[in-house]
């Protein structure tokens, strides 16, 4: 890393899909929370650090998402507890929109998502066990207005037996799915959450919350596929596996489900943080 980022480590690298194709990546673990864009060559390989920015001396950024078109980008501030709001320009550069402070220390949003409509950002926070649904600035596309709050462990769980993990929407952007990991290699497990959303965005309604095979340790990172909304694949650390999860009764009269139908066993002693489809 160079320039406001030198000697510093990352945890996310988000990629732009419009041109120029940046990579975007936010410092972890702090302090002095610092961003990057990168440029890209033809090929898709990484050219040169172009611009680098500091957040505040308390940040550390442990997830980052683009708004519709990739002309907005989020970062979520996990040890200093707050929001981040960039607009891209058309050369890759980012500027400071806004920062949204958190209403009280110690929520921690770890990862985010926004929806395609440019309505709405959901914010999951790791030490809450919970995903807060933000309205956005119809101007500026900065998160102003905290509408929902869920819980992302079943009813009855205590909170500080769990970290919240990760954050992400469907294929057709009408679901958003979340997970939940056990702190602790215990006897407890992990959690998936399914919301179903309206066109816009809005979250319409917890559809369910499963249990995961494991803990999650440090993982339990779910990746929907990029094809359909039948699908997801969800990581797990301290065991060392990869899940297919299936979604069930999404058309039909009963509740929907998911559960896994295929995993593949990696017996490393512990892998698999992330995963991603590739075609």
């Amino acid at each position: 890393a160079t320039g406001a980022c030198f000697n510093q480590t990352s945890a996310f690298v988000l990629p732009s899909s419009h041109p120029p194709y940046f990579a975007y990546t936010g410092s972890w673990a702090g302090p002095n929370g610092c961003g990057m864009a990168i440029s890209t060559h033809a090929n898709g390989t990484l050219s040169n650090v172009t611009q680098s920015w500091i957040y505040v001396n308390t940040s550390a950024i442990h997830g980052l998402a683009f708004g519709p078109e990739d002309k907005l980008l989020y970062s979520a501030d996990l040890s200093a507890d707050k929001i981040w709001t960039h607009a891209v320009g058309n050369d890759g550069t980012v500027s400071l929109v806004d920062r949204l402070d958190l209403p009280k220390a110690g929520m921690h949003p770890r990862h985010l998502a926004a929806h395609t409509d440019g309505k709405y950002l959901y914010v999951l926070m790791e030490h809450e066990n919970t995903l807060v649904e933000y309205g956005l600035d119809q101007e500026t596309g900065a998160p102003v207005e905290e509408l929902e709050t869920y819980s992302l462990l079943p009813e009855g769980k205590n909170s500080s037996g769990y970290w919240s993990a990760e954050v992400m929407l469907s294929h057709s952007n009408r679901l958003l799915w979340a997970s939940a990991r056990a702190n602790r290699d215990t006897d407890y497990v992990g959690y998936i959450s399914c919301f179903s959303l309206r066109d816009d965005g809005k979250i319409k309604e917890l559809l369910f919350i499963e249990p995961t095979t494991t803990t999650g340790g440090i993982a339990n990172q779910v990746s929907p596929a990029p094809f359909s909304d039948e699908w997801m694949a969800l990581s797990d650390f301290p065991r060392g596996y990869v899940e297919i999860w299936q979604l069930r009764n999404l058309r039909g009269e009963e509740a929907v489900t998911a559960g896994p139908v295929a995993k593949v066993e990696i017996g490393d002693g512990g892998c698999c943080a992330n995963s991603i489809w590739y075609d």
